[in-house]
């Protein structure tokens, strides 16, 4: 048992160094945004840079690459990073920030809840 105890210690150690220390904080900007963003402003550094802009940044330790899908869902610019894997074998991202057109005109407030506002 006392040979257990440190060799359990040195286990927690490892895996707490292995570990994700935090989750991406996933914001969201317009697209608009995305050519003149200051990346200081999240902490991250640009890494890489091509001719369409940042390609990898760091933020908190880790790596988020640049991806643009092309797809039904509307231009977007988004950085992420692979986590791991689910039990089905599906890729798990972590994602830092993702540009995207945003909606610029609300829509009314439903009847029910202008009637809590009054």
């Amino acid at each position: 048992m006392e040979t257990i105890i440190p060799l359990l210690e040195r286990i927690a150690i490892a895996l707490e160094r292995i570990a994700p220390k935090e989750s991406a904080p996933n914001l969201t900007y317009d697209i608009t945004e995305f050519k003149d963003y200051d990346w200081t402003a999240l902490d991250a550094t640009v890494v890489i840079k091509d001719k369409d802009g940042p390609a990898i940044v760091e933020w908190g330790g880790n790596r988020y690459i640049r991806r643009s899908p092309n797809n039904g869902w509307g231009a977007a610019v988004f950085y992420s990073r692979c986590i791991g894997t689910d039990e089905a074998g599906k890729k798990i991202y972590d994602r830092l920030i993702t540009f995207k057109e945003l909606p610029n005109k609300a829509k009314p407030i439903s009847r029910e809840a202008e009637s809590f506002l009054n």
